[in-house]
């Protein structure tokens, strides 16, 4: 009786321990497995963002010679990619019928000897071709690519017709064609797209603006294979598979069946629109040792069972003095454990405190880059103004001299430099002052004011122009009081530009309207404002145009973003809106756009009184 007895406590005290150890196993190989998987994706990133960056000088008109791609890869730190990163090109986009006088170009600037070529038994996904430019840094594997059309094999053209449809980076499935830096290894192809201007809102206006890709040769084993050979990583084997087209990226341990490894995890992740499936498993090395510390744990645990059961039979004190024995041996295995689980905690606090340094460089990094822009739109404005300042002064002068001469053609080109001149010199003037508003340079201040005589005031600006095309504004009775505590100065520059797109679009002879009613509106610029509901006035500039389409009423108060609709003629910088609602968010107000069904746009600014 007294053998079952032990023999089932034994059982029970193998079977808790054997758990508990199995559960913490498995607790340190998933903590490595996600760090490896946020490893990955980090690296992914880095790579991502470099691709999108050139994309991003080529797509605002940047032309980099072959030398300055090699000056501009050079100045980036590309040692941080990983080992896997072999490259970055560019390749354009070439109507077949401009092929000729596009590798004439490339000769005679660049590489004397450019052709481009492809291979002959591929098949091709469209007509258009998409020669490798440059590729650099400079080696043999990497020049014996310049030249190959991407879009003449499926592997490569098939992403590089989604990315620029989705105006996102594309990853390329493993591809072994030859266009590695070794032929012998898959290699991987991030394809960034660049556009003329800025990425078009649509896929239509994409594929019109598209202009070719920016491309990162990438090699898996050297990419991933590092980021196993970490301290916290050994003993963990990876297998990244290509969902998207069912193929292997990489696998650091070929022929190991991942189904059978005691520890086993899998992860997913979307690069440029694939998915990679990243199954994670312990090497038989790291599931030996496991095995090892349950069998010996079953062999102190067997023997402790066969001396209880001895001293049970024979002595009693016996049994008292191996059972305070072995309370003092489970004192210090807990006391072992409690260490054990200190360091973990403290391993995992360091990399908490790593990662929120990283994220906070580059926080810091991306508020400076911001600062930078916003100083170097603001200087640039200011060195702008003066010499078109004197450009108009000096045209307007030959107008005046010419005015009395009848030199019709001279005078036409006087007037074109004017109207140019005060073209660029609005765009100069909003680039200012988005940038002040950006930088947090103009404040605001605030004083009570008189909403209908600054209606009025602005109205009356315009008033030339409404009487030569028949316009005829309907605006508040004057003696209704509405004063509203703003800086009147930028608040008359939100109504002059809203009102000035609305005899824009108005017909001639038609009607503008303007209301002003009391109303309600919840704060929202600041923290403690966020449920406070306070009284404000709302303004309305009512229209009879084309009004604005419905998925463009958010957009037109983007930077540089203007409604399809002015495109067809009414001109403007793509900046206006965008400072309207900067003044009016530093009022702690709103603006916003709609349609009315009768026709026309409305134009919406609440303000708090």
């Amino acid at each position: 009786m007294v053998f079952i007895v032990c023999g089932l406590v034994t059982g029970v005290v193998v079977s808790q321990q054997r758990a508990a150890e199995d559960a913490e196993a498995f607790a340190s190989f998933s903590q490595n497995a996600q760090r490896l998987t946020r490893d990955v994706e980090l690296r992914l990133a880095s790579l991502t963002q470099l691709a999108s960056g050139a994309a991003g000088l080529l797509g605002w008109g940047a032309s980099l010679s072959r030398e300055g791609w090699t000056s501009y890869i050079g100045g980036l730190q590309t040692i941080g990619f990983g080992s896997g990163f072999q490259g970055l090109g560019v390749a354009f986009r070439v109507a077949p019928a401009a092929s000729e006088r596009f590798v004439a170009a490339i000769r005679k600037v660049d590489v004397p000897n450019f052709r481009i070529w492809d291979r002959a038994a591929t098949r091709r996904l469209d007509d258009e071709l998409f020669p490798v430019t440059y590729l650099v840094p400079a080696s043999a594997s990497n020049e014996r690519v310049v030249g190959f059309d991407l879009g003449s094999t499926a592997a490569s053209a098939a992403p590089i017709m989604l990315a620029r449809d989705r105006g996102e980076p594309g990853v390329s499935g493993p591809m072994r064609d030859g266009l590695a830096s070794d032929a012998t290894l898959p290699a991987l192809y991030l394809f960034a797209p660049f556009y003329k201007g800025a990425r078009p809102a649509t896929i239509l206006a994409r594929r019109e603006a598209f202009g070719g890709v920016v491309l990162v040769a990438l090699n898996p084993e050297r990419l991933l294979q590092p980021l196993l050979e970490q301290g916290g990583a050994r003993g963990v084997v990876l297998r990244v598979t290509d969902m998207t087209q069912g193929t292997v990226v990489f696998d650091s341990r070929p022929g190991l069946d991942h189904f059978r490894s005691r520890l086993a995890m899998r992860a997913k992740l979307t690069p440029g629109g694939r998915v990679w499936q990243l199954d994670f498993a312990a090497t038989p090395e790291l599931a030996a040792t496991v095995k090892h510390r349950n069998s010996l744990l079953v062999g102190l645990v067997g023997a402790f069972g066969t001396l209880l059961f001895t001293g049970i039979a024979y002595h009693i004190t016996t049994l008292r003095r191996s059972a305070e024995q072995r309370a003092r041996e489970m004192t210090a295995e807990l006391r072992a454990s409690e260490d054990e689980l200190m360091r973990h905690r403290d391993h995992l606090a360091e990399l908490v405190a790593e990662r929120t340094a990283d994220l906070l460089a580059a926080k810091n990094a991306a508020e400076r880059a911001y600062r930078i822009k916003s100083d170097f739109l603001a200087n640039m404005s200011h060195e702008l103004r003066t010499p078109l300042h004197a450009i108009l002064s000096f045209a307007r002068l030959g107008l005046d001299q010419l005015g009395g001469r009848g030199d019709e053609k001279a005078q036409r080109y006087f007037a074109r430099v004017v109207e140019a001149g005060e073209r660029l010199l609005a765009l100069v003037s909003d680039l200012l002052d988005l940038s002040k508003i950006e930088a947090g340079k103009m404040p605001v201040d605030l004083q009570p004011c008189d909403l209908m005589q600054l209606l009025r005031e602005v109205a009356a600006e315009f008033e030339a122009l409404a009487e030569e095309r028949e316009l005829h504004w309907h605006l508040p009775s004057a003696g209704l009081p509405a004063v509203a505590t703003i800086d009147a100065l930028r608040f008359s520059q939100v109504l002059r530009n809203v009102m000035s797109n609305a005899m824009k679009f108005s017909p001639d002879g038609g009607v503008i309207e303007v209301l002003v009613s009391e109303t309600t509106m919840v704060l929202g610029r600041r923290a403690a404002d966020r449920s406070t509901s306070v009284a404000a006035w709302r303004i309305e500039v009512i229209d009879e145009g084309v009004g604005i389409p419905e998925d463009e009423l958010e957009t037109v108060f983007d930077s540089f973003v203007q409604s399809s609709k002015t495109r067809t003629g009414a001109g403007g910088t793509g900046l206006g809106l965008t400072i309207c609602r900067e003044i009016v968010a530093a009022h702690r107000g709103r603006i916003s756009a709609r349609n009315r069904a009768e026709g026309g746009a409305v134009f919406e600014i609440l303000v708090p009184r």
